[in-house]
C-alpha cells in the first residue's frame, strides 16, 4: 500500500533534519553578520578572490589551515559557527598576506622568521576581532592558549593605536607565541619545534659561515624534502629529460598535493604532465622545451613548501576549544 506521510509526522521529520551544508564556508549564513562588522575581513576575502584562493570545507576534525597558493581549508566542524569561521579566516588570511621568506642563515634567524609568520596571522585575527566587537558583534576570540590571547590583544591594540609599527608588533607577538605548545610535536614550545626542524632539515646543508651549500648536484640529497617525489618521477621520466626539469616537476606536483606513490608521468612532444592516480583530476604541466628553474631555486622552493606544511600542521590546535586553523 502506498500513501503519503501524515502531515504531522512529515513536519516533525522536516524539523529534525539537519540543515543542508552550504557549498562553501563563505555561504554559511552564520558567517554573514561577522562579515558585515569587519572591513578587514571583507578586504581579505576580496584579496583571496583576486589571488584565486578558494575557501573550502575540509573534513570534520581535520583542522583549518592554509594550503599555499590554492585554498583556505575550514574544518567542517565549524559548520553553523560563524564566529569560529571568522576567526579561522582572519588567521589564515594573515598567513596568506605574509610574504617574507624564511631566513635560513642561522637557527636563531630561522626561528624568528617563522614566529613572525605566526605573529602576522595572529595580528590579523586580533584586528578582525576588534572590528567585530566595535560593531557590536560576538567575540570570535584569538587563536592561542592560556593567557596568551589576552597578550596578543593588548599588543594589537597598541599597534592599531599607532604606538609602534607593524614590525614591532610582529616581534612582540612572536615573543609570546614562541611559548605556545604545538599539538603535533613532542617539543614543548614553538621555539623548540622550529629550532628542531632547522637542525634536522636545514642545518645539514649549510656551510659553517651560514650560507647554503652549492646545490649544483645532479639530484636532491637523500633526506631533502624534495627527494621522495623527485626519486619517484626520475624513474618514470626518460633519461633525455634533465634532472632540473624532473626536480621542477617534483616541486610543482608536491605543491598540488600529489603524493609520490600516486604520481604518474605522461609526455607528448615537449610537454609533460604529472597526474595523480588518486584523487583523479589533479595534475601539473611543464614545458620541457623551456629552461627549468635552477636546481638551487627548486630545492629552496621545496624547502619552503615543507616549512609551510610543518607550520600548518603544528598550528592546528591553537584555537580555543580545539583546532580552528
Amino acid at each position: 500500500m502506498t500513501g503519503s506521510m501524515p502531515e504531522s509526522n512529515a513536519s516533525q521529520a522536516s524539523a529534525s533534519a539537519p540543515p543542508a551544508r552550504p557549498a562553501t564556508p563563505l555561504q554559511d549564513p552564520s558567517l554573514q553578520p561577522f562579515l558585515e562588522q569587519s572591513a578587514t575581513l571583507r578586504g581579505g576575502l576580496a584579496q583571496l578572490r583576486h589571488d584565486r584562493i578558494d575557501v573550502i570545507w575540509g573534513r570534520a576534525g581535520g583542522g583549518t589551515y592554509l594550503d599555499p597558493g590554492r585554498a583556505i581549508v575550514i574544518d567542517e566542524n565549524a559548520l553553523g559557527h560563524g564566529g569560529r569561521i571568522a576567526r579561522s579566516l582572519s588567521h589564515e588570511m594573515g598567513h596568506h598576506r605574509f610574504t617574507e621568506r624564511p631566513d635560513m642563515s642561522s637557527r636563531e634567524a630561522y626561528v624568528a622568521s617563522m614566529l613572525r609568520g605566526e605573529a602576522a596571522a595572529t595580528l590579523s585575527n586580533a584586528q578582525v576581532r576588534k572590528e567585530i566587537l566595535a560593531g557590536g558583534g560576538a567575540d570570535i576570540g584569538i587563536s592561542g592558549s592560556g593567557d596568551r590571547p589576552r597578550q596578543y590583544a593588548v599588543i594589537a591594540d597598541h599597534y592599531l593605536a599607532g604606538r609602534f609599527g607593524r614590525d614591532a608588533a610582529l616581534d612582540q607577538i612572536g615573543q609570546v607565541f614562541k611559548t605556545e605548545q604545538p599539538s603535533v610535536s613532542t617539543h614543548s614550545t614553538y621555539e623548540q619545534y622550529y629550532g628542531g626542524y632547522y637542525d634536522r632539515a636545514i642545518a645539514p646543508r649549510m656551510r659553517p659561515h651560514g650560507t647554503p651549500e652549492p646545490l649544483d648536484v645532479a639530484a636532491p640529497p637523500q633526506g631533502h624534502a624534495a627527494y621522495p617525489m623527485y626519486s619517484a618521477l626520475r624513474e618514470q621520466f626518460p633519461a633525455s629529460v634533465s634532472d632540473a626539469h624532473v626536480l621542477h616537476a617534483s616541486v610543482l606536483a608536491r605543491a598540488e598535493g600529489i603524493r609520490e606513490r600516486d604520481a604518474q608521468v605522461f609526455m607528448k612532444d615537449d610537454q609533460a604532465w604529472v597526474a595523480a592516480s588518486f584523487p583523479p583530476g589533479t595534475r601539473i604541466q611543464i614545458d620541457l622545451g623551456s629552461a627549468p628553474p635552477s636546481m638551487s631555486d627548486s630545492l629552496q622552493r621545496a624547502a619552503q613548501q615543507e616549512t609551510l606544511q610543518q607550520q600548518n600542521a603544528a598550528s592546528l590546535a591553537q584555537a580555543p576549544g580545539g583546532p580552528s586553523r
